[in-house]
């Protein structure tokens, strides 16, 4: 197709095309001269066989080569047109401009109206202006689906009343943790293999799938919730004990301190030591039912009493002094009684006599 006119300029234009146009899923294709290289021109307030007409164009899904111009009292409705090279309008044309149009060169006009579709997927869809906010709607009515998490636009998930922009056109699907006969749910947007943010926290995608439960990626293990969040700050409970999981999402393992509390965790299994003895490196330690590191502590044992200091090590081979009376640990930490110790004596209770 050459060049598209619409409505009748001059008389003497012969490439006269009538006051309504409707074009969809065509080429047009001219940069010549004729008419200052446009590809198509709408011109408003023609005249057809004596009378007045408004020009009227609805173009669909097509592709134009050339410069495209509205004028006088024309309305121009473009709905996914790509235009390769000028849109220019002057203040008496209406113009209409979907979010799927797109203008390669520049684009002017005093009454141009551009809108974007957003659809959400179980309720519809509905155009916004550029820039216009509205709130993510509730959970759609899906049949077989179950545990709404949100709205994905494969890129990042929304809660129903949080805030959303339109800047484009945009698809939302329904995000549930039990889809429609209990597939798992894949985004209808395909999503890489990796880590992603949404608003809700993180997920892990392998083969298009969310990963759940504790995952070793890229030389560290993670732990993902049952609706595939990523588990982070926290303590996650598993069948054989308690694991921490970082602000990164990472496992810890070894020395964790967490406010004023020291934690001890495998370093080969990550899992925290609990409710006894543990013996790390050189040195012997008393970890609580509940984790937490014991110091300055006294502990029983069937064979005698234990004294684990400030910084939680078991003393052992030497003098301590605990609440203003003397005391003796022998090489093995257990307290001394009823003991001469190198001519110092400690009585039934452990406790130094002058």
């Amino acid at each position: 197709m050459g060049a598209l006119i619409v409505g009748n300029r001059t008389t003497n234009i012969t490439a006269y095309k009538g006051a309504d146009c409707t074009v969809i899923n065509s080429t047009i294709n001219y940069t010549g001269e004729n008419i200052y290289g446009h590809g198509v021109y709408v011109y408003g307030n023609g005249t057809a066989a004596g009378e007045t007409h408004y020009a009227n164009l609805t173009m669909t899904d097509t592709d134009v080569s050339g410069n495209v111009s509205s004028n006088n009292e024309s309305t121009t409705d473009l709905n996914g047109v790509t235009i390769h090279g000028n849109f220019t309008s002057d203040a008496k044309a209406k113009v209409n401009m979907d979010g799927g149009t797109n203008v390669t060169g520049t684009t002017s006009g005093a009454n141009i109206t551009k809108t974007y579709t957003v659809s959400f997927e179980g309720i519809g869809e509905q155009e916004y202006a550029p820039n216009a906010t509205f709130r993510i709607p509730e959970a759609p009515a899906i049949s077989g689906a179950s545990g709404f998490l949100g709205w994905s636009d494969g890129k990042k998930v929304y809660l129903p009343g949080e805030s959303y922009t339109v800047t484009g056109n945009v698809t939302f699907k329904a995000l549930f943790e039990t889809a429609p006969e209990e597939e798992p749910y894949i985004p209808s947007t395909p999503i890489s293999d990796g880590i992603h943010e949404y608003s809700l926290g993180k997920m892990l995608y392998i083969d298009g799938k969310r990963v759940k439960g504790l995952y070793e990626y890229e030389g560290a293990t993670y732990y993902f919730n049952e609706q595939g969040f990523m588990q982070a700050e926290t303590w996650v409970q598993l069948e054989d004990g308690w694991y921490y999981f970082a602000e990164d999402g990472k496992m810890k393992t070894g020395w964790l301190k967490l406010g004023s509390t020291w934690y001890y965790l495998d370093p080969d299994t990550g899992r925290m030591y609990d409710n006894g003895l543990a013996t790390i490196g050189k040195y012997t330690y008393y970890f609580y039912d509940w984790g937490g590191m014991a110091n300055d502590w006294w502990y029983e044992a069937e064979d005698g009493w234990y004294f684990f200091g400030g910084d939680g090590a078991m003393k052992a081979a030497c003098w301590l002094q605990w609440k203003g009376a003397w005391y003796y640990l022998t090489e093995t930490g257990r307290m001394a009684v009823n003991a001469d110790i190198g001519g110092y004596y400690v009585n039934a209770d452990g406790v130094w006599v002058p």
